[in-house]
């Protein structure tokens, strides 16, 4: 009899659905190849942050393209460690903790990748986006290494808060992370940048994670005397950087408005305490002559990367998903087109961007007055040192500028 009520009593608990950081992944093995001292399989590493025992039956951790969930009878203890693989690996990890295989494992990429756990009713527990430069070691970068968390208290951090593994078998599934440490975060939120969704909608992008119940109040968000009024904030998941502004009435066109952004909270509790200004409006259609080829770098220092700026001379908005850069073949026409990004960006009247594959080397390599007007590009067309020519197109393909 004491152990059944025991059981019941656990159950009631464990059937309280699990909430945002209860459960965090703590440990991912993107690339397993070559086999450093763990088995030739990827894995996910979850953590009961919570002071509770959890059912995880029904949760979904999940890549945006594949899916896997988590069966039923999984209870995972306060401060204990689950790992989860495919099911055909789940006995090679046997020895290095709790496993758990699934029937479908989502297919991690090597390169860059976001994961999510997602409750049995949809809502985000955890998200955490990776590329490989967060490895900070190009022998780990190759392989057979995983990705730890470095303090769980602080799962909303970015890639600051991910390290290699420095354990001599590359990984630590199942057993407390080899690059434990302790975080802190003393920072408010800041927006990054906008960009318009339609005539009443604007998307705000954050450097990090916020409270979602304060990004809910529209009163947040002001834009100035006599413009429209926002009339709903709702922050997006699964990373909750970004907020969708619904306003009263369309903005205008090519009208550049200062958003204002106040007493917002990141995921941590700091508060933004002093109001932060930014651009946002509506963009327009690129017309001849307003968006210029302004500077070229063909061939860079060893080591360094070709770069092109581009300057907005107005008067209206640009978004640079509907521009294109390439190359052309003794004056002819434009070819190898790349956009200048894959999602909406905004290039306000004055601003100079600076595309390159490495912004990074750009920075090294010289002075850079504004950061954010850096953008790197996956790929940039080539510009041979003797001799090129750079074409500058919109989505439609008229040309808009080109320097030979």
């Amino acid at each position: 009899m004491i152990l059944v009520v025991a059981t019941l009593r656990c159950c009631s608990v464990c059937c309280q659905p699990v909430q945002r950081f209860e459960v965090v992944m703590t440990e991912i093995m993107a690339d397993p190849l070559p086999v450093v001292g763990l088995p030739a399989a990827e894995y996910i590493e979850l953590k009961n942050r919570s002071k509770r025992p959890l059912r995880l039956d029904g949760c979904r951790i999940t890549d945006g393209s594949t899916s896997g969930i988590i069966g039923s009878g999984i209870i995972l203890p306060p401060d204990s460690l689950l790992v989860l693989c495919s099911r055909t690996f789940a006995p090679l990890f046997a020895s290095f903790g709790r496993a758990v295989g699934l029937n479908t494992f989502p297919s991690i990429d090597n390169d860059e990748d976001e994961i999510v756990l997602l409750s049995p009713e949809g809502a985000v527990i955890h998200a955490l986006r990776f590329e490989a430069a967060n490895y900070r070691n190009p022998l780990k970068e190759a392989g057979g290494w995983s990705l730890e968390m470095i303090d769980p208290g602080f799962p909303c951090h970015g890639s600051d808060n991910w390290a290699a593994s420095v354990s001599p078998v590359g990984g630590t599934p199942g057993r407390n992370n080899s690059v434990n440490g302790v975080r802190s975060d003393m920072m408010p939120p800041g927006p990054v940048r906008t960009w318009s969704v339609d005539s009443l909608t604007v998307v705000v992008l954050f450097d990090e994670g916020l409270d979602s119940l304060t990004a809910a109040r529209t009163n947040a968000y002001t834009l100035q005397d006599g413009a429209p009024l926002v009339v709903r904030a709702l922050a997006m998941p699964p990373f909750f950087d970004r907020v969708t502004l619904m306003f009263d009435r369309p903005l205008r066109r090519d009208i550049v408005y200062a958003l204002t952004v106040r007493d917002l909270r990141d995921c941590q509790g700091n508060a933004i305490s002093t109001p932060v200004v930014l651009k946002t409006g509506r963009p327009g259609p690129a017309v001849s002559g307003q968006l210029r080829i302004n500077e070229l770098l063909f061939n860079p220092r060893p080591g360094g990367a070709d770069y092109v700026e581009l300057i907005n001379l107005g008067p209206g908005i640009l978004d640079a998903v509907a521009l294109q850069i390439g190359n052309a073949q003794n004056g002819g026409v434009a070819a190898n087109l790349k956009p200048l990004d894959p999602n909406p960006r905004l290039i306000f009247p004055g601003d100079h961007i600076v595309c390159s594959t490495d912004p990074g080397a750009v920075m090294r390599d010289y002075f850079v007055r504004e950061r954010a007007w850096l953008w790197k590009m996956s790929v940039l067309p080539s510009f041979p040192d003797d001799a090129g020519c750079v074409v500058v197109l919109d989505h439609m393909g008229r040309e808009l500028d080109r320097f030979n």
